[in-house]
């Protein structure tokens, strides 16, 4: 009997955070539709700034954050994510602060999310 209340519940549970639950039986209520507003994100991936000597790879990110930036407003992102290896070494300081200041030229908020080489 226990086994079953808690299925019960948690199937309870799943179905309310899924939105398919509405009420009592005989109590339904119509949905309503929500209007769809796309959203819009870019991401830029392993920029890895420091990398070699001279580093292009630093010119690169430069370019690809102007480029973001330069979008329209219909095609501009809402936000920017970074997925990984934004430094080639995260022990440079000198690595860390140029990507930094790069970073910090997106015209919105941008999120990093370490690689193995920000660790």
């Amino acid at each position: 009997m226990k086994k079953t209340f808690v299925f019960q519940v948690r199937l309870l549970v799943v179905l309310v955070l899924l939105g398919g639950f509405t009420g009592l039986p005989g109590q339904e209520q119509p949905r309503k539709r929500q209007s769809f507003s796309p959203f819009v994100f870019a991401i830029i991936s392993d920029p890895h700034v420091g990398m070699v000597a001279g580093d292009p790879a630093e010119e690169h990110f430069a370019r690809v954050v102007a480029a973001i930036n330069s979008l329209g407003a219909e095609n501009r992102p809402e936000l920017v994510l970074i997925a990984g290896d934004l430094v080639f070494s995260a022990r440079s300081f000198d690595q860390v602060t140029r990507a930094q200041k790069i970073k910090e030229t997106l015209a919105m908020p941008a999120y990093a999310v370490p690689g193995s080489h920000d660790q």
